[in-house]
């Protein structure tokens, strides 16, 4: 019984971080990218489309080798796209 409330608190974790992900893409976009460029804003669908295609390319390390779980690294993911987030409205008030 153990291992299923492991495996589904290990999938919802990683779809927890997927959605994240997705939603600080597009929060991201519109700052930065839609602004600068002249573009129209992501839906969230849209976003995490995006998300899903730039970590299939760019891989994000979520290393379970080191005895981390996959929920650990799926809340470490989760904490990466907020202080992405984070550190990107910073930037934005300079650009304000």
């Amino acid at each position: 019984m153990e291992n299923i409330s492991t495996g589904f608190v290990s999938t919802l974790g990683v779809i927890v971080a997927t959605i994240t992900r997705g939603w600080a893409f597009r929060i991201l976009w519109g700052w930065f990218v839609a602004r600068t460029f002249g573009l129209q804003p992501l839906t969230i669908p849209q976003a995490l489309g995006l998300a899903l295609v730039v970590s299939f390319v760019a891989k994000p390390k979520i290393d379970t080798k080191e005895g981390y779980s996959l929920a650990w690294a799926s809340m470490s993911v989760i904490a990466e796209a907020l202080l992405t987030l984070g550190l990107g409205w910073i930037i934005l008030q300079f650009m304000l």
